[in-house]
């Protein structure tokens, strides 16, 4: 994913491999002066293999508390994984994972932690390995998310007779 929404204050950390257990521990061990606004984690998709669905379920909430506890100032808003076409036929238990993960996130209720959806129009592109998205997916992906914390903020140009029109940065 690249930044290109000209937002200066975004900032993107990808964690290829990462479990929820690593995210776990970065968030526990983590030494941050800053205090974001926002934190999205999107995180479960390496810990599709695993089939105890209750201990995945309950990594994700433990990751929230953790996340919440590391952060008190920020919203932390979770993500749903999109499981392809080539998952379901190839995989369909970890695709099975993936929506029982899902699932679960929608019914996270703790305070400062919300929910983001993923699904955007026109559908999700995969790589070959029906696990990763492709670059064009990722993007419209985080769009997405974006636009939902409203981070794209009003620029208005000048027009004719002193008047302001608002327009949106892309």
């Amino acid at each position: 994913i690249r930044n290109e929404t000209g937002n200066k204050h975004l900032q993107i950390e990808s964690y290829p491999g990462a479990r929820i257990c690593h995210f776990e521990a970065m968030f526990r061990n983590y030494q941050h002066q800053d205090n974001p606004k926002e934190i999205i984690i999107n995180v479960g998709i390496n810990d599709r293999d695993n089939n105890n669905n209750t201990r995945v379920a309950q990594s994700m909430t433990n990751l929230a508390q953790i996340a919440r506890a590391t952060f008190p100032d920020s919203e932390i808003f979770l993500t749903q994984n999109q499981v392809s076409n080539t998952m379901d036929e190839r995989r369909p238990r970890e695709a099975f994972n993936i929506r029982q993960l899902n699932e679960h996130l929608t019914n996270i209720t703790m305070q400062g932690v919300s929910y983001l959806d993923s699904n955007i129009r026109g559908g999700c592109f995969f790589e070959p390995d029906g696990i990763h998205w492709c670059p064009r997916t990722a993007n419209s992906i985080l769009n997405k998310w974006l636009q939902q914390l409203r981070v794209y903020k009003p620029v208005f140009c000048p027009v004719q007779k002193g008047t302001a029109r608002t327009m949106k940065r892309n």
